[in-house]
């Protein structure tokens, strides 16, 4: 009994991880895949949802009457350029109770390098992007087990959390961004930001992504409505003198979107774990519909 249980776990934890990074709505995003035209006026969105207070709590407005048009593939072009000339930063990412993501990503290669620690609801675990297999390690196991794109069910989702960095953002946003606006400059921080405010349509990421309806395969799991997926996510951008991305806020099907990118350029090394320490991840051919009792997160009844 203690076997089949323990075959289970990394299975479990895999699906469960790979549904947690399916909640990101522009992780694996690739701009030469379908990019789409964008630059339109913005002046409705931003008048419909007020000042730049309320779209980014932790920031100190200091324009926040008017946002003026912005040429969307300039921007886009600038935040490529700046990653190029520092292709390396420590990201966290918090999408609501689903996921949190910290760690450090590398572009300096021809596909991501990652090293984060994670939570995928409620299950803290580690991960390792490199050579475009993904390594997780459950906290407290012995070993990684490994993921490829080739691996059934999960392969696709999971290669996504090299997604999971300022590069994922800036080619989903090459794919799928429609409007943008500079809202105004604001201290984030303690450093003064250029706030952006994107609307990018979900129906470019989906395709971007090879037809996958992420957001709409989330009802289950609180990351999206039983109406389906929304047609568009609203993205505020905090972009710093360097035209360095800084800070994503968003709301994806009621689920609080928040990332933060820092230590621009600095080194980083990631290690892919010796083969001693890796396992193969097998998989049935279909997710499970009911995860083990230790890894299912925990329901609290609501006080009347």
């Amino acid at each position: 009994m203690t076997r089949t249980r323990s075959a289970r776990r990394p299975r479990a934890l895999a699906a469960l991880v790979a549904v947690a990074v399916a909640s990101w709505p522009l992780a694996g995003c690739r701009a030469d895949e379908e990019p789409a035209p964008a630059s339109a006026p913005l002046a409705d969105e931003v008048a419909r949802t007020g000042t730049t207070e309320a779209a980014a709590p932790n920031g100190t407005a200091e324009v926040a009457e008017a946002a003026a048009d912005v040429d969307a593939g300039a921007l886009v072009a600038d935040l490529a350029a700046a990653i190029s000339a520092r292709p390396s930063a420590h990201v966290r990412i918090e999408v609501g109770d689903l996921l949190t993501v910290e760690g450090d990503v590398s572009y300096e290669g021809d596909e991501p390098a990652m090293s984060v620690e994670l939570t995928a609801m409620g299950q803290p675990a580690t991960a390792v992007v490199a050579g475009g297999a993904v390594y997780l390690r459950q906290a407290g196991a012995e070993k990684y087990v490994s993921v490829d794109a080739d691996t059934p069910v999960v392969g696709p989702l999971l290669g996504r959390i090299g997604g999971l960095g300022p590069q994922g953002v800036v080619d989903a946003l090459e794919a799928g961004l429609r409007k943008v606006a500079l809202v105004g400059r604001e201290r984030v921080g303690g450093e003064a930001m250029d706030h952006y405010r994107c609307v990018v349509a979900t129906a470019d990421l989906t395709e971007a992504l090879g037809g996958m309806d992420v957001l709409g395969g989330l009802g289950g799991l609180g990351a999206a409505g039983a109406a389906g997926p929304p047609q568009r996510v609203e993205l505020d951008l905090y972009v710093d003198g360097d035209d360095l991305l800084r800070r994503l806020t968003a709301e994806v099907a009621g689920a609080p979107v928040v990332a933060t990118f820092g230590d621009w350029g600095r080194s980083v090394r990631v290690t892919v774990p010796p083969a001693s320490e890796v396992e193969e991840l097998t998989l049935p051919t279909t997710l499970p519909t009911e995860l083990p009792t230790d890894l299912a997160p925990e329901v609290r009844p609501e006080r009347g």
